[in-house]
């Protein structure tokens, strides 16, 4: 079902919102410029393709938090231990947040990079026929193995893009 509950107005409160939104109305410019997509471009590789970009953070929710798969090491629940089924948790991981296409695998991948170092903080491949669900104007959500994953966007209309970029291009099964 998505997991979770709501994302409790984490989007409202955000600095990082905040910041980016005063940076879009003072330069007039979207709130990931065009320097900066270089940039992420150039972070991603010659063999990926960045689609889709947009200022968030990463939030993370999980059905059984004592589900660890003890046999996993990179099972995402050894790195966030205090997950709720209950609520969302903000994983401190804010940044671009790319969809891209990796033309070496021919895979989908979402990445939050680091804006003030472009750094990796997040990645995840895309499985086939994923569910990503719009859950409010600034709160994108799917299921990974071990958790629910939600996007907290900045900027609503970056968020409608990207949902638009990924509802258009998520690998299916279904032709």
């Amino acid at each position: 079902d998505g997991g979770g509950g709501g994302h409790g107005g984490a989007c409202d409160s955000s600095g990082a919102r905040q910041r980016a939104a005063a940076r879009a109305r003072e330069a007039a410019m979207p709130l990931v410029t065009g320097e900066e997509k270089q940039l992420l471009q150039e972070a991603v590789g010659s063999q990926q393709t960045v689609v889709a970009s947009a200022i968030a953070r990463l939030h993370l929710a999980s059905p059984d938090p004592k589900a660890v798969r003890r046999n996993d090491p990179n099972s995402i629940l050894r790195t966030f231990k205090n997950l709720s089924s209950e609520k969302w948790t903000y994983t401190n991981v804010v940044g671009a947040l790319v969809f891209v296409i990796d033309r070496s695998t021919d895979s989908f991948i979402f990445q939050i990079y680091d804006l003030s170092n472009y750094q990796l903080r997040f990645e995840y491949e895309l499985y086939y026929d994923i569910e990503y669900s719009m859950l409010s104007a600034q709160f994108h959500a799917f299921e990974m193995e071990d958790a629910c994953a939600g996007f907290c966007f900045a900027d609503p209309e970056e968020a409608k893009s990207f949902l638009s970029k990924v509802m258009a291009l998520k690998p299916s099964t279904r032709s």
